[in-house]
């Protein structure tokens, strides 16, 4: 995404002090986060479910009005450089989740034949974390869009759920692409993907694949690994 910002670093000193406050509750907001989706199965009092909805919102309205207050003194150069501040913000915090909560996972089930299944579950569970993050950046890609296509009116900025889609492909299959591409080879020499009985039902988790495909497709160009792994299911002809 470096190729769209076009004006550098951040060297107002009024708007840099702005993006620090934000971005002090913006992570705490991370932090609340981390603790209702990792601990959910403690219990947890009424107030601790208030203060955690309350740190979101807080880091919502610091979005809100980091746009709000900027456009005034800076216009869209101003809104430009905000969001290129919060989308490496956002960009950085997806990476950091894949990195501590779904490749450890991923590598213990690594020589497990049902390694894709479980690449497809741990981004199910992905996407929580990342609704809960799409609370508070949503202006981002709002705003966002805006701004960008300002500075070039050529480039389309990817939508937060895009971002994130490519994220989880880039760095799962760059970590397990050899044994992802082994497991489907042996599902598909299995007939894992033939209708049961030769009718029209098919397996279930075959099923969560096929979803898991189509919503990946457009990543597999900006992804090698995840695109060698299309072709080959091209190879076999195979679309789920």
């Amino acid at each position: 995404m470096a190729n769209v910002w076009e004006l550098g670093d951040v060297n107002n000193e009024n708007l840099k002090n702005a993006l620090n406050e934000a971005m002090v509750i913006i992570d705490k907001a991370f932090t609340t986060i981390d603790q209702k989706l990792d601990h959910h199965h403690r219990n947890i009092c009424e107030k601790d479910i208030l203060d955690q909805q309350k740190n979101i919102n807080l880091a919502s309205i610091a979005v809100h009005e980091l746009y709000c207050k900027n456009y005034s003194v800076g216009g869209l150069d101003c809104l430009h450089l905000i969001t290129k501040s919060l989308y490496e913000k956002y960009e950085c915090v997806l990476k950091k989740r894949i990195t501590e909560r779904v490749i450890p996972f991923l590598e213990e089930k690594k020589n497990d034949k049902l390694l894709l299944k479980e690449v497809v579950e741990q981004w199910s569970l992905f996407g929580i974390y990342r609704s809960n993050l799409e609370k508070i950046f949503k202006p981002v890609e709002e705003v966002g869009y805006i701004s960008v296509y300002y500075k070039n009116r050529n480039y389309r900025l990817w939508t937060l759920l895009q971002l994130s889609k490519n994220c989880f492909c880039q760095m799962v299959w760059e970590d397990f692409h050899y044994e992802i591409d082994e497991g489907l080879t042996e599902m598909i020499n299995s007939g894992a993907f033939n209708k049961e009985d030769g009718g029209n039902s098919i397996d279930p988790e075959i099923l969560k694949f096929s979803f898991f495909y189509y919503e990946m497709e457009f990543v597999a160009v900006s992804v090698p690994n995840l695109k060698r792994t299309y072709n080959l299911l091209k190879d076999y002809n195979i679309r789920p």
